[in-house]
């Protein structure tokens, strides 16, 4: 599965606020192996598509403003990265199945079964 690098931090972002109520950039960055200027970029993308929610002042930083369980990985994907070019067919299928929350298994294709398990 080809994601960009972008993508890739996107879903990690999103991992790291599932586990805090609220976290600074550079907790989120050190947590999570990111580069700051990448996280500052992600999140401003992620917060223009409402999954975080950016708090000002001394106990700024982010949180997550949408339940887990009303969102998939397809749309963190679509919000960080509009154009999935990086990605084959078989995976823009499987993340779209995902995304309407059916589960049908393609034997064929390796990633089908990978991405079901996320």
């Amino acid at each position: 599965m080809l994601l960009t690098k972008e993508c890739d931090y996107g879903i990690r972002i999103i991992r790291a606020l599932s586990h805090e109520e609220r976290m600074t950039v550079e907790a989120i960055s050190t947590a999570e192996h990111i580069p700051q200027q990448y996280a500052y970029k992600i999140l401003k993308k992620l917060e223009i598509a409402g999954y975080v929610q950016g708090l000002r002042g001394r106990d700024g930083g982010y949180r997550l403003c949408t339940a887990l369980d009303s969102f998939s990985l397809y749309d963190v994907v679509v919000a960080i990265d509009k154009n999935l070019l990086y990605m084959n067919a078989c995976v823009m299928i499987t993340l779209a199945l995902i995304k309407v929350r059916m589960q049908i298994s393609y034997a064929k294709c390796i990633m089908n079964s990978a991405v079901f398990k996320i």
